[in-house]
């Protein structure tokens, strides 16, 4: 995935309290086939965490599963215990 960087956002969280410093990036373009793939991180910051990616036919479709992801980390609060 050479080619990311149409859209690239990083939501942190952090709680001093209850020891908990997570992390979610999600990057979304155009790879070197021209395919629209969306990359995600997530987990605590300063270990390794997870990543996936997926492809998608179009951009509109691209959008709508970072539009999704991003309403689902709105919720984070009650998973994680961090804004």
């Amino acid at each position: 995935m050479a080619a990311m960087g149409e859209i690239a956002i990083l939501l942190q969280g952090h709680n001093a309290e209850a020891n908990r410093h997570r992390a979610w990036r999600v990057e979304a373009g155009r790879d070197l086939f021209e395919k629209w793939m969306v990359r995600v991180s997530f987990g605590r910051i300063g270990c390794r965490g997870r990543t996936f990616a997926r492809e998608f036919t179009s951009e509109d479709e691209a959008h709508a599963y970072v539009r999704d992801g991003l309403r689902r980390r709105k919720g984070a609060i009650r998973r994680c215990g961090v804004e």
